[in-house]
């Protein structure tokens, strides 16, 4: 018997066809590892208790999240390869691939939410609907929306 051995996590190419009906438009998405998913939790992590009443029958439980940074978050950590261009005809994210053949966003996180940030509503959560596609259990197969 040999040892388990890991595979490379899934990348899956998306076609952003309700933005692009051509479907020239791709998002590459990589199916998240632990490391993924522990940066994502952490977005939970911080949570406070206060005790507004001495016989501490009154709690008030506070936490900062916003679902467009789950987003935001959630697309930062497995988005690999994105097509999609500026009006000038600059590429709105970077990707290199590295001397394994595996593609990666080369952008700091404060450069891509400043790039993120830049697209329509309606692009960004398509290609959010990619990420939770090849990632669902981050979701239930369709993306949650600050409307929804």
């Amino acid at each position: 018997m040999s040892p388990l051995k890991l595979k490379s996590p899934d990348v899956v190419e998306v076609p952003l066809v309700e933005c692009d009906p051509t479907g020239e438009t791709v998002v590459k998405v990589r199916q998240a590892t632990m490391h993924e998913n522990t940066l994502r939790a952490d977005l939970w992590a911080t949570a406070s208790r206060i005790v507004r009443d001495p016989t501490g029958e009154e709690l008030e439980l506070k936490q900062r999240l916003s679902i467009p940074e789950v987003m935001r978050t959630e697309v930062w950590l497995t988005m690999v390869g994105c097509n999609l261009e500026d009006s000038e005809g600059r590429p709105v994210f970077n990707f290199r691939r590295n001397a394994e053949g595996r593609d990666y966003l080369t952008m700091k996180r404060g450069e891509f939410d400043d790039a993120w940030g830049t697209l329509p509503t309606d692009i960004a959560l398509e290609i959010h609907r990619a990420v939770i596609a090849v990632n669902p259990d981050w979701g239930d197969g369709r993306a949650k929306t600050a409307t929804s």
